[in-house]
């Protein structure tokens, strides 16, 4: 268990994490809005001028491998996606900062945050894991 999974509650025999379901949401929904104004259509919400394919790819590409990893079971790519999930809302926040929307970088930004954080809490798993082990700690000092 990782520190961002809820203990005792799985789903298809795979731990449950809200952080990631929330950012799986979020992220694709950012994806498709991305793309729906690549293919001309009317965005769901307003998008910064100039900044739509690789926002759009990252999102999609970090929602697909953060689903492939659960399915999976593949700890390092759903590290690795969280990264890209980061990088896709960072981009997004900057992008409308240079638009001049400061204020609605701030979701974006925080979304980024919130993927960071998801990113330390697993990789600080994954160093705890191999360098404490609460089980065999030495009682004895003597």
């Amino acid at each position: 268990m990782t520190r961002a999974e809820l203990p005792n509650v799985r789903i298809l025999g795979r731990p449950f994490k809200p952080l990631a379901v929330g950012l799986i949401m979020a992220t694709g929904f950012l994806g498709m809005n991305q793309f729906l104004v690549m293919m001309g259509f009317e965005p769901l919400v307003s998008t910064p001028s100039g900044s739509v394919g690789g926002i759009g790819l990252a999102a999609a590409l970090s929602v697909l491998g953060m689903i492939v990893s659960w399915i999976g079971n593949w700890q390092v790519l759903y590290k690795y996606s969280l990264l890209l999930c980061m990088g896709a809302w960072v981009a997004r926040g900057f992008s409308q900062i240079l638009d001049g929307s400061w204020g609605s970088a701030v979701f974006p930004l925080a979304f980024a945050m919130m993927a960071g954080g998801s990113y330390i809490l697993e990789a600080v798993d994954e160093f705890a894991d191999i360098h404490w082990h609460p089980q065999r700690e030495d009682t004895s000092a003597e």
